[in-house]
């Protein structure tokens, strides 16, 4: 602070903040003398301009809102000025209820009330200085009694049939029934002219959904005289997850298939299981991840083997029977240890391999030429089970030397692998 500022806030000996007022004292000190009234009025202006007036009471608030119930009835209204509360009246008939509310809010509920009776509502605002004038009374009847006891007394894939109460007096008409998938999805309302051989309580199936959802359903009454009722409280019922179907496999080999199917419902998982097809005891393929739409390729199963195979979905609601049975075989285990010699006298040589299948209807001998894989161009001798563990091809044209070869089994469910390539095997052409 500057000796300028402080000889002449000395002046100063009393501020009062109501109606501010200065008293100072006469003369001023060497060169700021001549400054005083330009420093005070500026100093009593900086503390005017911050100075909180105390505010005066409320305006009258606008009262545009009261939706009810057939219990309640909720208010909106804009408050106008400064406010920290406000009286809710409430009569019917004779009796007038008020009740206070603090804070700045704008809207209230009014509860515990008659259904289908006639209510006159208004708003007062306050704040710490005084009341506002009071709204017009705003007149609301609330709404016919809302049906209970809603509950699903049949749940299907795509349909849920509700039972309920209903609890209003007069001729009913029919009943509109809300209903919304849940999550994230708008209402759809349906109007259900009233059967009178239904009886109380009442029933209706709503149809049109699907599989493996939740839906959230009210019911309101529909009378001739009255109009809606409110409607009844949220029941929230999920359809059941229906099982897939078209099983198929597209790819397989000796210890895979690759399965596909028809989901109905929304997956979050499946479960796939087989069997020995005849055996009746059924695995689940175990998986790390889950499967989320509708394929899957199952590993672990054993070569040339014949399974069934079934699926079921997984959905948020529940998870689904099993699919028809598909069978399907995987393909033959490759051969092992290929090796042969040349037959005494012929230019056939004589193969061998460690498969021992019973099954094998036939076989594919390749040799390799110059770095490539040659096939069909042997003639495979050999019939029946002979199959299963060898063969015999017949080499003529060929020129003398060492050859490597490699073998595939064919068998019902298809054609194996083929084997690793043999140690190299002598052939010598006969004349």
């Amino acid at each position: 602070m500057s000796n300028s500022d402080t000889s002449s806030r000395a002046y100063i000996a009393r501020i009062q903040a109501q109606n501010i007022v200065a008293t100072v004292a006469s003369g001023g000190r060497g060169s700021n003398s001549g400054n005083f009234d330009s420093f005070l009025s500026t100093t009593l202006g900086s503390i005017q301009s911050v100075i909180d007036l105390p505010p005066g009471p409320p305006g009258t608030p606008t009262l545009f809102v009261a939706t009810p119930d057939d219990t309640s009835i909720r208010l909106s209204w804009h408050n106008v000025g400064r406010v920290t509360g406000a009286i809710i009246d409430i009569s019917s008939g004779d009796v007038t209820t008020s009740t206070e509310i603090t804070g700045s809010g704008n809207t209230y509920t009014i509860t515990d009330l008659s259904a289908y009776t006639l209510y006159s509502v208004r708003v007062t605002s306050f704040n710490t200085v005084g009341l506002s004038a009071p709204t017009e009374y705003k007149d609301v009847t609330t709404l016919p009694a809302r049906p209970t006891d809603l509950s699903a007394i049949d749940i299907s894939f795509t349909e849920v049939c509700l039972e309920w109460t209903d609890n209003v007096v007069g001729d009913i008409s029919g009943h509109n029934i809300k209903y919304s998938a849940y999550p994230y999805s708008s209402s759809s309302t349906i109007f259900v002219e009233l059967d009178p051989a239904v009886g109380i309580p009442y029933w209706r199936t709503v149809t049109g959904l699907v599989s493996g959802k939740f839906y959230r359903f009210n019911v309101a009454t529909v009378t001739l005289e009255d109009g809606n009722s409110a409607f009844s409280d949220t029941l929230t019922v999920g359809t059941i997850v229906q099982p897939p179907d078209s099983l198929a496999c597209t790819i397989q080999t000796n210890t895979t298939v690759n399965l596909s199917w028809m989901n109905y419902a929304q997956p979050i998982n499946a479960v796939i299981q087989y069997s020995l097809t005849g055996i009746d005891d059924w695995t689940t393929w175990i998986h790390s991840q889950p499967i989320t739409g509708d394929r899957a390729i199952v590993t672990g199963l054993t070569g040339d083997g014949i399974y069934d195979f079934r699926v079921a979905t997984v959905g948020v609601t529940g998870t689904s029977d099993f699919s028809p049975i598909y069978t399907t075989g995987t393909l033959p285990n490759a051969p092992t240890d290929v090796s042969g010699s040349q037959t005494e006298d012929t230019n056939n040589i004589q193969f061998t391999w460690g498969i021992g299948n019973s099954t094998v209807t036939d076989c594919i001998v390749e040799i390799l030429i110059e770095g490539a894989w040659i096939t069909g161009i042997f003639t495979v001798s050999g019939e029946g089970n002979e199959y299963g563990s060898g063969g015999k091809v017949d080499m003529t044209g060929y020129s003398e030397g060492s050859y490597r070869f490699r073998a595939s089994i064919i068998t019902g469910n298809g054609t194996s692998l083929p084997s690793a390539q043999s140690d190299p095997i002598y052939f010598n052409p006969v004349a």
